[in-house]
């Protein structure tokens, strides 16, 4: 199928300016606040993808110098041949053979394609291990809320317990008074004691009550203890997921300014693969590469040329990279 007009995909220049207080951030991230193996686990990977992003950064700039002085010499050597694309009076094959025999010159644009596409694929390593860090945190707040909620309950039910601690310590204790009150009254009958058994019944029982309510009062602080230690334990827990939410809330943002990045050079993948494409089709007469057509590739290639080189300028200005 022969295609009259080229289109191709490219890049536009990155625009990072908003995020350079996130990325000084994410470069920069401290340790975890909180004692908790897998909260301090995930930080540490977020740690080292900051150490990973930062190191690519730094060779993406570098590529993109050098991928940018590769258009330029395509273009030089468009430059010194165009006015073999410029005779019309060529047949098809001619010129579409010329034109994918310069393509093809050193195989540049495959050596292009492969160094772009491997820095696509290191960006999209990390949002692929953050967004994994993001589900494991994520997964750690669940847990955190499901232990919360179980010493909530556990508070609730030990306040309830207390409430009724002392009066049935009392009731037990008079039920026992009763029982010792009775023992002692008819010890009191049957060795004519000179004492009034009613009075020592009396007495057995309400010594019995004072004692139980003493306990009483005793076991219901211990409850209450036990209740006020939970509801802390859960108060610090409720701590514990305020702090995971917003590191998930910076993972979120770091991937965002990663995905930046790996834009930019999917965009360039994408516009190679379509020039890859250009070249084979054109090698097997598939394509009509008109004089017409090709200015338009070329004009690409400026473009494609252009943004690189902005890419190298504008990220290494940030100077958040040493």
């Amino acid at each position: 199928m022969i295609q009259n007009n080229v289109e191709s995909k490219l890049p536009s220049n990155i625009d990072i300016s908003q995020l350079k207080t996130v990325l000084e951030r994410f470069m920069s991230y401290p340790d975890s606040r909180i004692k908790d193996f897998l909260v301090e686990r995930e930080i540490r990977r977020i740690q080292i993808q900051a150490q990973i992003f930062k190191n690519l950064t730094i060779f993406s700039i570098d590529r993109s110098k050098s991928l940018s002085k590769s258009y330029e010499l395509l273009l030089k050597g468009f430059e010194k041949d165009k006015s073999s694309f410029r005779d019309l009076t060529k047949t098809f094959l001619q010129n579409s053979n010329s034109i994918s025999s310069f393509l093809n010159s050193e195989l540049t644009t495959t050596k292009m394609f492969q160094e772009s596409e491997r820095i696509r694929v290191a960006y999209h390593d990390i949002i692929k291990t953050l967004t994994n860090v993001s589900d494991n945190l994520e997964d750690r707040i669940r847990e955190f809320k499901i232990q919360k909620f179980d010493l909530n309950r556990e508070a609730l039910n030990l306040q309830s317990d207390a409430k009724y601690a002392q009066a049935e310590c009392v009731v037990l204790s008079g039920c026992f008074g009763v029982f010792l009150g009775f023992m002692a009254g008819m010890g009191v009958g049957s060795y004519m004691v000179p004492f009034d058994g009613g009075v020592v019944f009396l007495s057995t029982v309400l010594a019995s009550m004072g004692a139980g309510s003493i306990f009483g009062q005793i076991l219901e602080e211990k409850i209450n203890k036990s209740a006020r230690n939970r509801t802390a334990k859960a108060d610090k827990i409720y701590e514990k997921v305020d702090y995971v939410n917003k590191i998930v809330e910076d993972v979120e943002t770091f991937k965002s300014g990663v995905q930046t990045f790996e834009k930019f050079w999917t965009g360039h993948v994408d516009y190679l693969t379509n020039v890859q494409q250009i070249i084979e089709n054109s090698s097997k007469g598939n394509i009509d590469l008109k004089p017409i057509n090709t200015q338009s590739i070329f004009s690409d290639w400026n473009r494609a040329k252009n943004s690189l080189y902005n890419y190298g300028i504008n990220v290494e200005g940030l100077r958040i990279w040493h």
